[in-house]
């Protein structure tokens, strides 16, 4: 076989691999990867996606081609049929496979393997989060109060968040400085404040809503 009617065989194998890992890295904060660890995630996506796919249509393939013999030379290939259902089921397939490994990342969806025991065992104890700065400001949401390098705190809802933990920068929405003295509450005209990794977050504290709306509507207003 011709070294590019090969190379479309390979090609038809590997992209729906690749798709599904492009997905994946577009839509998820991972543990960081090499590029070997990268090609074979693709290549075990391709392998899910061909067994799913061969159950559902066969294991034939989307095109055919033919050989066209000429007086001199080697042979020309020319793609003589495609069927739109295959390839469009080639298609689906690896798609939906990113998007459930994405959900499964990003909610850490194998939590329950962590409560498995066997013995004094456990299966695991990690997660599928890239760093613990992820797995808190995922999992715990609502009102925190942000101590900076300076010494400096303020106080808001955590509406954003870096993905990358070395940068570790908080976006507050509803945010007011807070005063180290007496605990009053300064607050910030405007959406919010962006905490960057420049201003050096030492601790983020997550506290209760209830009691933080009812001293912020204790202090008086200008």
């Amino acid at each position: 076989m011709p070294a590019t009617v090969a190379a479309l065989g390979v090609m038809l194998f590997l992209l729906p691999g690749f798709l599904a890992a492009y997905l994946v890295q577009s839509l998820c904060e991972r543990r960081k990867q090499s590029d070997l660890d990268k090609v074979v995630e693709a290549l075990i996506f391709s392998l899910v996606s061909y067994v799913v796919s061969a159950w559902l249509i066969g294991t034939g393939l989307p095109l055919s081609w033919q050989a066209q013999a000429v007086a001199s030379g080697p042979a020309h290939y020319q793609i003589t049929n495609v069927e739109p259902g295959k390839l469009s089921v080639l298609l689906i397939v690896p798609t939906v496979l990113g998007l459930v490994v994405s959900l499964a990342i990003n909610n850490d969806l194998v939590r329950f393997l962590r409560s498995i025991r066997i013995g004094r065992f456990h299966v695991t104890d990690r997660t599928t989060r890239s760093s613990i700065w992820n797995d808190v400001l995922k999992d715990v949401a609502g009102v925190a109060q942000v101590e900076l390098a300076d010494g400096r705190s303020v106080i808001g809802w955590v509406k954003y968040y870096s993905d990358d933990a070395d940068d570790a920068s908080i976006f507050l929405e509803k945010a007011a400085w807070v005063d180290a003295e007496s605990d009053s509450l300064e607050e910030i005209q405007g959406a919010g404040i962006l905490v960057t990794k420049s201003a050096g977050i030492r601790t983020v504290m997550f506290l209760d809503a209830s009691e933080t709306v009812n001293a912020e509507a204790e202090q008086p207003r200008v």
